[in-house]
């Protein structure tokens, strides 16, 4: 996709979700709950349930210090609800300054019925960390249909 997501139409569909949603980077104290989460919610027993020097390796980014996943906290219950995971390129390389953004787990519960959550979430990441290209391997059903819905936005 080679359009982007102006600030505009971010802070159009973004207003709606903040008062029930508070989206932010993973801080450093707070893998664990997406390291739960995944089992939980993505896939039981992922590979970064049982490897945390794997996940640090693909997530952490030092120079941020945060981890490389967006999340949606419901503001009364704390629970993350939906959250999308991304690997920069320069953060295996400090000489990239336009970084190449691969995408990864991408998952908003079942459980939550907020239409648009998963969108808003691919939003904030479009905005807050930008790439001058965007790729993914390995595509999920539920990822395929946002982003078909998110080009079908795009387009009107």
């Amino acid at each position: 996709m080679n359009r982007r997501i102006n600030r505009t139409h971010f802070k159009n569909i973004y207003h709606i979700y903040q008062k029930k949603y508070e989206f932010r980077f993973c801080q450093l104290y707070e893998i664990p709950r997406v390291i739960e989460f995944i089992d939980q919610y993505w896939q039981k027993e992922h590979i970064f349930t049982k490897s945390k020097a794997l996940l640090d390796w693909q997530h952490l980014d030092q120079k941020n210090n945060r981890y490389n996943f967006v999340m949606a906290i419901d503001k009364e219950t704390d629970e993350i609800h939906g959250m999308i995971g991304f690997i920069l390129s320069s953060l295996y390389d400090d000489s990239i300054l336009h970084p190449i953004r691969w995408g990864v787990i991408w998952k908003v519960r079942e459980d939550i019925d907020i239409r648009g959550l998963g969108l808003s979430l691919k939003y904030y990441l479009e905005i807050y960390a930008p790439a001058s290209y965007v790729g993914g391997v390995g595509l999920s059903k539920y990822s395929k249909k946002s982003i078909e819905n998110l080009e079908k936005k795009l387009e009107s």
